[in-house]
């Protein structure tokens, strides 16, 4: 996934390539002459038609852009916008210049906005100044003129669509961030519910097709797979939570199948009153079975990222530890952060709460000392059950004596705490902690043996009890 930083480094290169673009703009302004400069804005006034006519052939004759150019309304705007860039280059200031980069950024955002790769922008560009060059060589009244408008159209365009690309990639990242983003909580909620669902949804339209074969009506219209409940859920939402999953484009596949070759025909036999062949029936079912194989084997996958979130605890997985550790500590390479420090907490004797009490005893004791810990950090912090009954903690901007004192905190916190297991019983229990402090570590899994080693020695030396790393 992007990071905010990476986003952050697109807005400053964009910024820093504008003001370049500003200075060599006017430089290429100031060296080229004013004939030359609207000579290309007079060929195309000249002939609009025929280059409205090459681009229209350009956009139908390719298939990426047949859902762009199938809209006449949308088209039709594309067309006029091209032929004013077009005809957008006699530019003789410096407002007239910010206004041409201006409105290559607006191309550059849209394509992201319609996913029209800038390779496709590239093609059509190189295509324009093909044309540009027919007509030049036709009008111009020398070599030397034809050069320098030449030269003069080259390196404007070159420069307008550098500009276009990149706010075409800043746009781009900003939604691919706000995608992960949703895809990132989606998954942390609780797949196994969702997945319950959505097959319920789907075996819901399948009973409702069967049950018009059973009780066939002449007039009947049977509902799409594609249309029901289940197949805007897949449609919508999932690809934005199971991105680029082979899986989902089976499913996707198999609803078009359903729907184009299935259902139709039974919906044809049900209207003229003959009866629905069983083997359509069969296949209905077995593309439904195949549908729900494919959506549980999806969601099972998925179900790991479900471990972004403790089902107990409600604390981080272990499994996402090194992705925060490795940010961390380039952050504090980068000079970003002033200091790391790990408390990696056991709580004491565990082991005979379950033994004395029972495993929903526990399982209490966690819930509870888990409570403790997210309420005494910051939003910046970072809580993760690392192993039965550790938790680790990351402190993110702290030095040592910071998370000592955060470490203290904990400890008392949960020695005043009196756990209520049942209406009649509660216990008391202590924790041993140990804290490591980065100290330029470039490999977190040292950062972690520090930790670890620390609470070693805590729990030699007898527990409840805070030890420091070497």
């Amino acid at each position: 996934m992007r990071s905010g930083s990476d986003l952050e480094y697109l807005d400053e290169y964009a910024a820093g390539l504008r003001e370049s673009l500003i200075e060599y703009l006017e430089v290429l302004i100031r060296d080229t002459s004013a004939d030359a400069v609207s000579k290309v804005a007079e060929i195309v006034e000249n002939n609009s038609e025929e280059l409205e006519h090459n681009y229209l052939k350009y956009m139908s004759s390719n298939i990426q852009l047949n859902a762009v150019s199938g809209n006449e309304g949308f088209m039709s705007q594309l067309v006029q916008s091209y032929l004013r860039w077009a005809g957008g280059f006699a530019i003789e200031s410096r407002e007239q210049i910010d206004n041409y980069l201006e409105n290559e950024s607006e191309i550059g955002r849209l394509m992201a906005r319609i996913n029209y790769p800038p390779y496709l922008v590239s093609n059509a560009v190189r295509t324009f100044k093909y044309w540009v060059l027919e007509k030049l060589s036709e009008s111009a009244s020398s070599r030397s003129d034809f050069e320098e408008t030449f030269f003069y159209v080259s390196k404007l365009i070159d420069a307008g669509v550098s500009y276009r690309e990149i706010n075409y990639y800043c746009e781009s990242a900003g939604y691919y961030r706000t995608e992960e983003a949703f895809r990132s909580t989606w998954l942390t909620q609780d797949l196994g519910v969702e997945k319950e669902k959505q097959k319920a949804c789907l075996m819901e339209w399948a009973n409702e097709i069967l049950s018009s074969v059973h009780f066939p009506d002449n007039d009947v219209q049977l509902s799409s797979l594609d249309g029901s409940e289940f197949g805007l859920w897949v449609k919508h939402k999932a690809p934005l939570i199971f991105t680029n999953d082979p899986r989902l484009k089976s499913i996707s596949e198999v609803v078009e199948i359903v729907d184009r070759s299935i259902l139709s025909e039974v919906e044809n036999s049900l209207r003229n009153g003959a009866p629905v062949s069983p083997n359509k029936i069969r296949s209905l079912q077995t593309r439904i079975a195949s549908i729900r194989d494919s959506l549980s084997a999806m969601f099972e996958h998925y179900s790991l990222i479900e471990g972004a979130r403790d089902d107990l605890t409600k604390l981080l997985g272990r499994r996402f530890l090194p992705t925060v550790l490795k940010r961390e500590i380039k952050l504090q390479f980068e000079g970003q952060d002033k200091g790391l420090v790990l408390l990696l907490l056991d709580i004491d004797y565990f082991k005979k709460v379950n033994d004395s009490y029972g495993h929903q005893a526990g399982d209490i004791v966690l819930r509870q000392i888990a409570r403790i810990i997210q309420d005494s950090l910051r939003g910046s912090d970072f809580a993760f059950r690392y192993g039965g009954e550790e938790i680790m903690i990351v402190l993110t901007g702290t030095k040592e004596d910071i998370g000592i004192r955060v470490a203290q905190n904990i400890s008392s916190r949960i020695k005043a705490l009196e756990i209520a297991l049942n209406d009649k019983e509660k216990v008391n229990v202590t924790v041993s902690i140990g804290v490591a402090a980065f100290n330029g570590e470039p490999d977190f899994e040292l950062l972690i043996k520090r930790a670890d080693d620390a609470l070693y020695r805590a729990k030699e030396l007898g527990r409840d009890r805070i030890e420091v790393g070497s």
